[in-house]
C-alpha cells in the first residue's frame, strides 16, 4: 500500500472490530514515523509478516498537503501483542547499514 492517503492493513480492521484487540490497539502510544518513505518500506515489511498495523498520515486537507505536522510524519497503531516486533522492525530500518 502506498501513502499520500491513510492505509489500514485488513487484519487491522478485522482487530479494530474486536473488543479485545481493538482496545489493546488504542490503549498503547503510537509508533511514531518519520517520513512517507519510511512509512512505506515499513509497511511491506509488516504485510510480508502478516502484522496487522494501521498507519497515519498527519496531515491537514486544508492546506492540500503542503504542510505536515513537524515533529512526526504520522504513526503507526497495533494490537499490543505486536508492538515490539514493530519497534524491532522500525530500529532495523532507520539504521544506516540495515540489512533490508
Amino acid at each position: 500500500m502506498k501513502f499520500g492517503q491513510t492505509g489500514i492493513s485488513r487484519k487491522f480492521e478485522e482487530a479494530r472490530g474486536d473488543p479485545v484487540l481493538g482496545a489493546m490497539a488504542i490503549e498503547k502510544e503510537p509508533i511514531f514515523l518519520q517520513n512517507l518513505i519510511e512509512a512505506n518500506l515499513l509497511d511491506s515489511l509488516l504485510e510480508q509478516e502478516d502484522i496487522p498495523h494501521y498507519i497515519k498520515e498527519y496531515r491537514d486537507p486544508s492546506f492540500k498537503g503542503s504542510w505536515h505536522f513537524v515533529d512526526a510524519w504520522g504513526h503507526v497503531e497495533c494490537p499490543g501483542e505486536f508492538r515490539e516486533r514493530i519497534i524491532s522492525i522500525l530500529e532495523a530500518v532507520r539504521e544506516e547499514n540495515h540489512p533490508l
